[in-house]
């Protein structure tokens, strides 16, 4: 980790601006995975920011495993790109290569 393509979760409790947000986004369009260890309800949270905003979060399994990572690396954020899984869900693309 942290390759790989993690699904962009939460959208709805992030309201109306969120999604549509989302939906605005052109494929390879830039995100930031950022670390929130004050998150009330996980501490491994990973949010997921699309143009400034906070638009969802990376599942809490994944979140925990990709908390880890970044932690061990010294990262609270990382780079990623807009992606669909083959279900055409939204997912954040993290490539090989983050500094």
């Amino acid at each position: 980790m942290p390759k790989g393509i993690y699904p962009i979760i939460g959208m709805r409790h992030r309201g109306p601006k969120a999604e549509l947000l989302v939906k605005s986004l052109a494929r390879d369009e830039a995100l930031v995975l950022e670390r929130d260890p004050a998150n009330p309800y996980d501490p491994n949270a990973v949010k997921v920011i699309a143009r400034g905003e906070h638009v969802g979060f990376v599942p809490k399994a994944l979140a925990a495993l990709l908390a880890k990572d970044m932690a061990e690396m010294g990262k609270e954020s990382l780079t990623a790109k807009f992606a669909f899984d083959s279900a055409r869900a939204p997912c954040a693309m993290v490539e090989e290569g983050q500094p």
